[in-house]
C-alpha cells in the first residue's frame, strides 16, 4: 500500500505484561516467541509476562524482548490483515525490528545481535559515568551549542535523539549532561533526566560499536522487500549491503526521528501502524508528521481500527476477528476513524527511547493522555449517535486539543487543564452509559497512577461522584 508506513519502537516502550496478549490469542505470536527462547537459550516469555521489572530494563534483556513483540505484532498484522506496507521504520533498536520485518534480517540472527547489542552498550560505559537526558521545548541549534558550550575537559554531551520538533535528548558523560541541561532550563526549555546507566547514541559507545560490527558482518543478509528508513541518514537503504555500516554507525550517531517522519510523510504515506509495546511512537506521529494517523498495535483489540482503515484481507473477506468486532462497536467505529489510538503513559522518556520521567512534573503529563485512553477503552452501551457525537466525540476532541496544545508547549498541565480533561471524560463515560463502579475504578487509577489523587481527591468524591440521598448526581458541564 503506496501511503502505509510501518514503525517499530525502541528502548524504553517495555514493560511486564507485554506481548502476552498476542501470545494467547494467536498461534503466529506463540511461534514468534518459541523461536527467540531457541534462539537465545532462556524462557523469555517467563520474563516478559511474569518477571521483574529490573531485570526486564537491563539492556540485554530488554532489546530481544522488543524485538520479539514487535516481530509478532508484525506477523500478526500481515496475517489478519494482509497489507504490505511502502516503508518500514523503527527508532534505535526498532531499526532492528523493522529490518528482520522487511526481510533483511534471520529473526533468530536478530534476536540474538541485539541481545550482544545490549550486553556490548551496558559494558562500553562504566557504571554512574554516563547520562541521558530529555529537553522538551527547546531548538536544535539552541540545544547543540548549550552542549558544545559544556564539552571540555575530556568530557563530552552530544545530541542523541531528534524525536520531535519540541523534544530532543542529549547524552555523554554525567557532569556535563548535568551542565548542559542547567544552561537549557535557564533558558527556558523544560528537562527530564532519564533513568539509564548508560549515554546511548553518543561517541562514548564507539567500543560497542566496533564489537557489534565485527558480530554484524558474521550474518547473512536477505534482499528488502520493502524500504527501510535508516535512523542514521533519515533516508531509506539502499540495499541490504548498507545493513552493517549504517546500524554500526547507530550507536554513535543521533537518532533522526523527527527526520525520518517528515521523509515518509513527503513520500506519501498517510497512515502509520506502531508495531509493538506501547504508543510512544504513536504519541510523536502528531508533532513530526500531521498528514499521518498512526494506529498501534500491541493487542487483540486494537486490529480493529487497522483493519477498518486500511481495508486489509480480513476486511475485504467481511472476516473482522470476533475480539475485535465487539471491542469497536456501533458508534465507537467513528472515533476510531478519527484517531482514537490510546494515548498511554511514557510521553518524555519512553518516547525519548529510554527509561522513565524522574520528575512529578513529568507525570502530571499522564493526566490528560489517560483520559484520552480511558475515553477509548470504555465500552458504548449507547446507540443514539446524536448523543453519541455531543457527548463522546466532542468532549474527545476537546481533551485531544488540550493535550496538542501540551505537546507544543512542551509544558506540564495545570490544575484547570487536568480538571477539564477529567469533567470531560465524566461526560463521555456518562453517555456510554458506562457503570458507576467501573467509572469509580478508572477514575481512580488515573489519579493514582499519576499521583494526583491528593490534588482532586475533594474533587473525586464532591464533584465526579457526587451524591444526594443515595442516588448519583451527574455533573453537569456547560
Amino acid at each position: 500500500m503506496e501511503n502505509l508506513v510501518v514503525v517499530f519502537p525502541g528502548q524504553g516502550s517495555q514493560y511486564v505484561g507485554m506481548g502476552k496478549e498476542l501470545n494467547d490469542g494467536f498461534s503466529t505470536a506463540r511461534r514468534v516467541f518459541e523461536e527467540a527462547e531457541e534462539a537465545l537459550g532462556y524462557d523469555l516469555r517467563e520474563l516478559m509476562f511474569a518477571g521483574d521489572l529490573e531485570q526486564l530494563t537491563r539492556t540485554e534483556y530488554a532489546q530481544p524482548a522488543l524485538l520479539a513483540v514487535s516481530v509478532a505484532a508484525f506477523r500478526v498484522y500481515m496475517e489478519q490483515v494482509g497489507v504490505t506496507p511502502a516503508y518500514g521504520a523503527g527508532h534505535s533498536l526498532g531499526e532492528f525490528s523493522a529490518l528482520c520485518c522487511a526481510g533483511a534480517i534471520a529473526f533468530a540472527d536478530a534476536v540474538r545481535i541485539v541481545s550482544l547489542r545490549g550486553r556490548f552498550m551496558q559494558e562500553a560505559a562504566a557504571e554512574g559515568t554516563g547520562a541521558m537526558c530529555a529537553v522538551l521545548g527547546a531548538s536544535g541549534e539552541s540545544v547543540a551549542a548549550a552542549c558544545q558550550a559544556a564539552s571540555g575537559g575530556g568530557q563530552i554531551v552530544v545530541i542523541s535523539n531528534y524525536n520531535s520538533p519540541g523534544q530532543i535528548v542529549i547524552s555523554g558523560h554525567r557532569e556535563v549532561v548535568d551542565a548542559a541541561a542547567r544552561t537549557l532550563a535557564a533558558q527556558g526549555a523544560r528537562t527530564v533526566a532519564l533513568t539509564v546507566s548508560a549515554p546511548f547514541h553518543s561517541p562514548l559507545m564507539a567500543p560497542a560499536a566496533g564489537k557489534l560490527e565485527q558480530e554484524l558482518r558474521r550474518l547473512t543478509y536477505g534482499k528488502l522487500q520493502w524500504p527501510v528508513v535508516s535512523n542514521v541518514t533519515a533516508r531509506p537503504y539502499a540495499d541490504s549491503a548498507e545493513v552493517v555500516g549504517l546500524l554500526t554507525q547507530q550507536l554513535t550517531s543521533p537518532v533522526r526521528w523527527d527526520a525520518s517522519m517528515h521523509f515518509v510523510q513527503q513520500a506519501g504515506a498517510r497512515v502509520a501502524v506502531e508495531l509493538g509495546p506501547q504508543q510512544v511512537l504513536t504519541n510523536l506521529m502528531r508533532a513530526n508528521a500531521r498528514d499521518i494517523v498512526c494506529y498501534p498495535l500491541e493487542k487483540p483489540g486494537q486490529l480493529a481500527a487497522i483493519i477498518k482503515a486500511l481495508g486489509g484481507t480480513a476486511a475485504a473477506a467481511g472476516d473482522l476477528p470476533v475480539f475485535a468486532e465487539t471491542l469497536v462497536t456501533g458508534s465507537d467505529r467513528q472515533v476510531a476513524k478519527e484517531e482514537l489510538a490510546v494515548r498511554e503513559v511514557k510521553a518524555v522518556a519512553g518516547a525519548a527511547g529510554q527509561g522513565e520521567p524522574t520528575d512529578a512534573e513529568a507525570r502530571l503529563n499522564h493526566v490528560v493522555t489517560r483520559c484520552l485512553a480511558a475515553a477509548v477503552c470504555t465500552r458504548n452501551r449507547n446507540e443514539d449517535e446524536a448523543e453519541y457525537r455531543a457527548g463522546v466525540i466532542e468532549p474527545y476532541r476537546r481533551i485531544q486539543a488540550i493535550q496538542e496544545q501540551l505537546d507544543e508547549s512542551g509544558h506540564a498541565p495545570d490544575e484547570a487543564q487536568m480538571r477539564e480533561a477529567l469533567e470531560l471524560l465524566k461526560r463521555i463515560m456518562d453517555t456510554k452509559r458506562v457503570a458507576l463502579k467501573e467509572q469509580r475504578e478508572r477514575f481512580k487509577e488515573i489519579l493514582e497512577k499519576t499521583g494526583t489523587y491528593s490534588m482532586f481527591s475533594s474533587f473525586y468524591a464532591d464533584g465526579l461522584f457526587a451524591t444526594s440521598g443515595g442516588e448519583r448526581v451527574g455533573l453537569s458541564i456547560h
